[in-house]
């Protein structure tokens, strides 16, 4: 996502509208056979984009990934009440309610990174929200740096923070 320079604001000289991804693919192998591990969701419609990444070497974490994403995105555009805000935060938590449910019983797991992006007059606002250890960052065309957005929600991080690394 494009950003002219103040956080969390696009400006739509820079940004006609919320662009899709170009497209990825992914493969890790598993038992010698091709398994994508990872799930993105490209709604330009719905305003709403992200990638879970399936926990490699955890059992399924293609299932995780993929059960992540589609309850995010069916919980997020069913959902006809609300600010753009309180209709994502509602939707990750129906996600990760679905991803602790399945986690118990199939031992997958995921990270999860999303944005909503909400028109507000002439701007646009970005809305994230992300389990795990992955992280949003947004890039700045302006000035052609990258800033982090979120911090990890992992066992690491907190290390980090607590200057014990």
């Amino acid at each position: 996502m494009y950003n002219d320079g103040e956080s969390g604001r696009c400006s739509p000289e820079h940004e006609k509208k919320p662009e899709p991804f170009d497209g990825a693919e992914c493969f890790t192998t598993k038992k010698d056979a091709l398994v994508c591990e990872d799930a993105f969701i490209n709604s330009p419609e719905a305003g709403l984009f992200g990638v879970a990444d399936g926990v490699g070497g955890s059992h399924r974490g293609d299932l995780a990934s993929n059960l992540a994403t589609s309850v995010l995105m069916s919980s997020f555009t069913q959902n006809q009440t609300g600010s753009v805000k309180e209709k994502l935060e509602d939707a990750a938590k129906a996600c990760a309610e679905a991803f602790k449910q399945i986690s118990n019983v199939q031992g997958s797991n995921t990270t999860l990174s999303a944005v909503a992006i909400e028109r507000t007059g002439d701007t646009f606002e970005l809305h994230i929200a992300h389990i795990g250890d992955s992280r949003a960052y947004c890039f700045r065309k302006d000035s052609q740096t990258l800033d982090r957005l979120t911090h990890d929600d992992g066992y690491l991080e907190l290390l980090v923070k607590a200057s014990i690394l």
